[in-house]
């Protein structure tokens, strides 16, 4: 990711670039606690982390109001494992129910992708291995 981004919606091909990066990566990250960040393009993050999540949920708290869609991707966008698209209100505070498939096999990385309102929100891969 180098250069002016001007478009980060999930079909750009910086954060295409991106989801190829994490899954060429997806092994050493398991090793080293290190990923590529889509915040930051290159910059990589580590450091102490629980091994284990015992639960998940998604909270949604627009700063504008509109039509939003929710998305949870495993992989390059392999599978979507929860979707939800609504209007919702400014300020107004949004716990999303649905169920989540996670694979229990192999290594694999999750990420929640917004889209709306012309912009586009990534939160930091979730890495899952059995």
């Amino acid at each position: 990711m180098s250069g002016v981004q001007t478009n980060f919606s999930d079909s750009a091909n910086p954060m295409s670039r991106w989801r190829t990066e994490l899954t060429d990566m997806i092994g050493s990250t398991f090793s080293s606690g290190c990923f590529p960040s889509a915040r930051t393009g290159s910059d990589w993050h580590g450091g102490s982390y629980p091994g284990y999540v015992t639960s998940l949920s998604i909270t949604f708290k627009p700063v504008q109001s509109g039509i939003y869609t929710l998305v949870v991707y495993r992989d390059n966008k392999a599978q979507s494992v929860f979707s939800w698209t609504g209007d919702y209100a400014a300020g107004t505070t949004y716990n999303l129910s649905g169920s989540f498939s996670f694979s229990t096999s192999g290594q694999h990385y999750y990420y929640l992708y917004v889209d709306g309102l012309s912009d586009y929100i990534y939160s930091s891969p979730i890495f899952l291995s059995n």
